[in-house]
């Protein structure tokens, strides 16, 4: 009986310490590489850069696969907006 109360206690104890969230992606929309870079690239005096970095011009950066990858918010957690998403995979 000692044994089960142990282990019950124990398995208690690893839930509680589950992370659901690393911190690293708690930081993504300030010090993301994808937030902090678009906002300079999307700039327009820029554009060449951007389409040094993306092999493509802005104008079909998004509209390129967004219906294909587009993903839902939940409670939980907010999706990769569609821009991000693509973008991560181009690089």
């Amino acid at each position: 009986m000692e044994e089960m109360v142990a282990s019950v206690v124990c398995l208690e104890k690893n839930i509680e310490g589950r992370v659901w969230v690393h911190e690293i992606n708690l930081k993504r929309k300030r010090e993301g590489e994808y937030h902090t870079l678009m906002d300079i690239l999307e700039k327009e005096e820029h554009s060449d850069r951007f389409h040094m970095y993306f092999r493509m011009k802005k104008e079909y950066l998004h509209n390129l696969l967004k219906v294909r990858i587009k993903k839902i918010d939940t409670r939980f957690r907010q999706a990769i907006s569609t821009k991000e998403r693509l973008a991560i995979c181009l690089r």
